[in-house]
């Protein structure tokens, strides 16, 4: 939901808006409305306001957003932008978009039937789709696209299609079949309309919002070689030479095309984590992978694990073909190797190959075993020596303050110290942010990281007061774990509460991490006794490398039963997936039988014989040699074959 709302100091306080309905003051901004809070106190005389994301950037009010009264002047009353919503609305089905017009249809080239873009491709695309603008209702149209362009005529149709849009607006139209361009490729795309002219972008003024007497100027920019016009003799023209243009040089016409980075494409991208006990049972226990093909050709894969860790089984299909738009799903298991596994995060990676172009996708896959343990900790019994700007202090709390809500505690969770802010009291008013800031934390060898400690806070509701914590890898961009904007009014913990966030997502693997405990800003308002923190703890798993590895080369073991009158097996151990062979030999290196010849999965696969030779006849007593080869590597096993089959 989208609102507008004019925004002006003399409204806003607290980062609550509200412009009395007395107020004639036009709108002069948009914004998202993301959230709502019926009981919220604002200057209106009636609660309620909505939250709303502004476009100023996280660094502005909380987090990028705000509360407007219910009871605003213009929010969700303006009958054109009062409340704006989305609805049947298609996700982008592309990724890769060509285009010149950096704003969209800025004004229309009236006397133009005919115009053309020029592409230049950048990376690997399977174009489906063009799109462009229609000046006028019921326009025929057609749209083409051409390999090359001689400085006369565009040559080598790659694709075309046409019709007739009933309304004016922005359409998009898929191809009858769609084809493949390759890093490097020119395309020349001509759009052909009988009426209405050629949309195009320039630089332009515009009011800042509902016909607001003052403007803005939004600039383009536009290159030779871009986008052309055909003249009234029939000649492509550069835009760039056309006079019409009212900001010279900063046109192109409004034609895209749209695709899909070609190749294949898996689903998930990674990583994908497996958790489970000591022992197991893990879940999940079995996955898949979508392997997609965006191309206009067969795609040939290969799926592998490295490093060859033995509890990550591939079930199939190890290589295969995708045909185009095709998707094929690739199975993968936890085997029962992985109970065999103490405590820790392992890693392997899954590695699908696009035989066709050479690419290699790396999908990450973590299996987590056991829980968490306490890796840092600080239990406030001394000073911790973190960064403390003024009226952060460790000491003994006093229980004072709790003008509103509850007073500082007399003691820690588990001691007699703690870290706050003000240990004497309640927080100020107009308090600026202050914060106290840990050193940096070593979580290198850590996977699953999480921060708990305990509790003890007091301050007024998000949009009067806040209280936040933070964590960073540099000391420099900052991720919000908590607000009290989570909260859905004035906080007042009246004992201590244990509390745990997950970071994980910034703090695994970074050899530096720091935490920091935000106090402020506050109005000239209510005060509460603000952050007391005790028993601070960095939890997680810890590296435990990849776990049990496959040989770095095939294995073949020994035969069993061994010597046998009848059937015998071994186990054929190979570190990755690939073609392989298994053969039986006599002493004079004849073959008798072949057992295997194709292609086979990672990991251990029981071979059997059954004592019987190629032509289905019963082998002789003796000795006999079971040979697996696989490349340039092979293994051997001896089977002495006694009489009585």
């Amino acid at each position: 939901m989208g609102t507008c709302m004019c925004y002006s100091y003399q409204f806003i306080e607290s980062l609550i808006h509200y412009q009395p309905p007395s107020s004639d003051e036009l709108p002069n901004h948009a914004i998202a409305i993301i959230g709502w809070n019926d009981t919220l106190r604002t200057q209106a005389p009636e609660p309620g306001a909505w939250l709303c994301k502004n476009s100023w950037g996280e660094e502005w009010g909380m987090d990028g957003c705000f509360w407007i009264s219910y009871h605003d002047r213009w929010a969700g009353h303006e009958p054109q932008m009062g409340a704006v919503s989305f609805r049947e609305v298609e996700p982008m089905r592309y990724d890769k978009v060509l285009y010149h017009d950096l704003h969209g249809w800025r004004d229309t080239m009236a006397e133009a039937t005919e115009a053309m873009n020029a592409f230049a491709v950048e990376s690997p695309t399977l174009i489906s789709s063009g799109g462009f603008f229609t000046a006028s209702d019921s326009t025929a149209w057609r749209l083409s696209v051409y390999s090359g362009f001689d400085g006369y005529e565009p040559c080598e149709l790659l694709a075309s299609d046409s019709g007739m849009f009933v309304h004016t607006g922005y359409h998009t139209v898929d191809f009858p079949e769609p084809f493949e361009a390759m890093k490097g490729d020119s395309l020349f795309v001509v759009l052909l309309l009988d009426r209405g002219g050629q949309p195009y972008d320039r630089t332009s003024e515009v009011p800042v919002l509902l016909g607001a007497k003052y403007r803005t100027i939004v600039e383009s920019t536009a290159s030779a070689g871009e986008s052309y016009y055909r003249d009234g003799s029939g000649t492509w023209v550069d835009l760039q030479d056309w006079a019409g243009n009212p900001y010279p040089g900063t046109g192109n016409f409004c034609i895209k095309l749209l695709g899909r980075g070609s190749g294949l494409r898996v689903i998930p991208g990674g990583p994908i984590v497996i958790e489970g006990p000591c022992g197991g049972p893990f879940d999940p226990t079995a996955f898949s992978l979508e392997l997609t093909s965006f191309s206009a050709e067969d795609l040939f894969f290969t799926i592998g694990v490295e490093p060859s860790v033995d509890w990550l089984s591939v079930t199939g299909p190890a290589l295969g073909v995708a045909r185009p738009g095709e998707t094929v799903q690739a199975c993968f298991e936890i085997n029962a190797n992985a109970s065999l596994l103490p405590g820790g995060a392992y890693a392997a990676a899954i590695l699908v190959n696009d035989r066709s172009s050479g690419e290699t996708i790396r999908i990450p896959v973590e299996l987590m075993i056991g829980g968490a343990v306490t890796v840092y900790s600080w239990d406030m019994s001394s000073d911790p020596g973190w960064d403390m700007e003024p009226l952060w202090a460790w000491g003994e709390p006093q229980g004072g303050g709790g003008e509103h809500g509850n007073p500082d505690p007399v003691s820690g969770a588990t001691g007699s110290f703690v870290l706050g802010y003000n240990l004497d009291g309640d927080y100020e008013n107009l308090l600026p942010e202050t914060y106290v800031t840990t050193g940096a934390i070593d979580c290198s060898a850590l996977r699953g990281v999480s921060l708990r400690f305990m509790r003890w806070l007091g301050v007024q509701i998000r949009g009067f007061d806040h209280a936040s914590l933070l964590v960073s890898t540099d000391m420099s961009r900052w991720t919000t774990v908590w607000s009290n904007a989570e909260v859905p009014g004035d906080l007042t913990d009246s004992q201590w509460v244990e509390v745990e966030y997950d970071i994980s997502g910034i703090a695994d693997g970074e050899s530096t991490v720091y935490l920091r405990w935000v106090m402020g800003p506050t109005n000239d308002g209510w005060r509460y006794c603000g952050w007391n923190i005790d028993d601070v703890e960095i939890r997680g798993l810890l590296n435990a490398g990849s776990g049990g590895v496959l040989p770095p080369s095939l294995e073949l073991g020994a035969a069993v039963p061994n010597p046998s009158a009848g059937t015998v097996s071994v186990i054929l151990a190979l570190p990755a997936s690939g073609y392989a062979a298994v053969e039986v030999y006599d002493l004079a290196g004849r073959l008798v039988r072949t057992l295997a010849d194709g292609w086979l999965l990672q990991g251990d696969h029981e071979i059997v014989w059954d004592g019987l030779s190629g032509s289905g006849a019963a082998a002789s007593p003796g000795v006999y040699f079971i040979r697996a080869r696989r490349g340039t590597s092979d293994a051997v096993s001896k089977v002495v074959l006694l009489p009585g089959l």
